[in-house]
């Protein structure tokens, strides 16, 4: 089973003392090797994903359970349009976390 972690981008088109804020799509991340009955919400907040800095900000947006063959639909449009997965999303391995959780 995969946790499916969805993010924002923010970046700051301004400067520190004046900030402009700019949303900038986000990213999907892949926690693979997920067990079943856990505690998911201690899994999202162990994965690390979140960035805030007075340039850059990534926070989460929503989580959700998936297969193992899940695939976003960026990854499924570049197996569509260019037959192979080129850039694949990022994917953290569950037992990287245990540590964490």
């Amino acid at each position: 089973m995969q946790l499916i972690i969805e993010t924002q981008i923010l970046e700051n088109y301004g400067d520190p003392e004046k900030p402009f804020w700019k949303a900038k799509g986000g990213n999907t991340y892949h926690v693979t090797g997920v067990p079943l009955n856990r505690d998911y919400q201690s899994i999202v907040e162990a994965a690390g994903v979140e960035c805030d800095n007075r340039m850059l900000r990534e926070y989460i947006i929503d989580w959700y359970l998936e297969g193992d063959d899940f695939l976003s639909e960026f990854e499924k449009y570049q197996l569509e349009v260019e037959g192979e997965l080129r850039f694949p999303d990022p994917r953290i391995e569950y037992s990287e976390l245990v540590e964490r959780v």
